[in-house]
């Protein structure tokens, strides 16, 4: 049964996320348990198994980097209100992770509060310390204010910019806000009037509220947004920059022993949550290694994608194991596909390879290149 949809920007779907418990892995079965089951039993484990493999979560080392990054900033920031908190910006490609690393950053935030200060805020405003919303093509600074008051659910839509954003930051003050989340900063375009009027306005905010800013986005430093769109004599005025810390998570690359290392590690944490009866150690972390980096190219968003279809297929058709020969039949992202032949090839070549030195399933003949 599919799931109800909840959208993180707003306050009921935000809570709901960051309550929801640890999703524990359904307990493994024998193939003989398996077809000893009914079919409803059979039915309602393979739910069980679907569902917790479209909530998993993998820790990559680009995420625990960016977490451990942010922590540091946000926790060493203790200014007072009269000084402007610098602003972790992670700036990425898409299918990295970005917006999951920092949604699951933004729920440990927003669990440990309210296990601290608790959920209301002197008995009268329900406590909400963290804020998330994403930015469209055509947001305005009016309508960016409107999605901050949408979260919280408050009412006002009309007045002036200026009484709109005195109800926004009412409503950060009454409910104690401490962080907020600006997804796909990417779409502020600063060769637009309007761009650089939003640009403003969140640096108004950043004046003004009492709470540290977080913003998503893809290439923000490729668009200038660091610099304001100034040129570059101009650019070392600007104040983004200034403020702005950025932080990447790149795709995984295997050029190194080290990022073979991450990339094995990765694998090894995906085969484990492949909870099928056929399943066996090494299934994906050594006999699948370079395939799903030639598949993926070492996304994550990609890797995933082609985990959870290849796993649904293999409880589907009763095989309950992952083989090349399935991930075969599976369709992912054209983006995704684009550099397979390539990267096939270099690894038939031997000229790449995906698996450290202690497998045993790496070739004679692969070539480190470990500088």
């Amino acid at each position: 049964m599919r799931q109800p949809t909840i959208s993180l920007s707003r306050k009921e779907g935000w809570v709901a996320f960051a309550n929801k418990p640890k999703l524990e892995p359904p307990e493994p079965v024998t193939r003989s348990a398996l077809i000893g089951l009914s079919d409803a039993a059979a039915a309602d484990y393979a739910a069980q198994r679907l569902r917790y493999l479209s909530w998993l979560t993998i820790a990559t080392p680009q995420l625990s980097r960016v977490h451990a990054a942010m922590d540091d900033m946000i926790n060493s920031d203790l200014q007072d209100f009269d000084r402007v908190r610098s602003a972790p910006v992670i700036d990425a490609e898409p299918g990295v992770g970005k917006s999951t690393a920092v949604n699951v950053f933004g729920r440990e935030i927003h669990r440990e509060i309210i296990a601290k200060e608790g959920p209301m805020v002197g008995g009268e405003a329900e406590r909400i310390p963290v804020v998330r919303i994403g930015l469209t093509g055509n947001t305005t600074p009016k309508s960016l204010l409107v999605q901050i008051l949408d979260f919280y659910g408050h009412p006002r839509r009309s007045g002036t910019t200026l009484e709109v954003s005195s109800s926004a930051l009412d409503c950060a003050l009454r409910c104690e806000t401490e962080l907020i989340i600006i997804d796909d900063i990417h779409f502020l375009n600063l060769n637009r009037r309007d761009g650089r009027e939003v640009s403003n306005t969140l640096k108004s905010l950043a004046n003004d509220f009492p709470a540290t800013f977080i913003f998503v986005g893809v290439g923000v430093e490729a668009r200038g947004l660091f610099d304001e769109g100034l040129g570059p004599y101009e650019s070392a005025a600007a104040q983004l920059g200034r403020r702005w810390t950025r932080l990447e998570m790149p795709a995984f690359h295997i050029f190194t022993e080290r990022q073979r290392n991450e990339w094995r590690t990765t694998l090894k944490e995906l085969e484990r949550g492949m909870i099928l009866v056929d399943a066996h150690p090494g299934m994906i972390a050594d006999e699948l290694s370079d395939y799903f980096f030639a598949r993926t190219s070492g996304y994550i968003g990609s890797m995933m994608e082609l985990a959870r279809i290849g796993a649904y297929k293999a409880i589907k058709d009763g095989s309950e194991q992952i083989t090349r020969e399935l991930l075969d039949t599976v369709q992912i992202s054209r983006a995704a596909e684009k550099r397979r032949y390539e990267l096939e090839a270099a690894m038939k070549s031997g000229k790449l390879h995906s698996l450290p030195k202690q497998s045993k399933h790496r070739k004679p003949g692969d070539v480190d290149d470990d500088s």
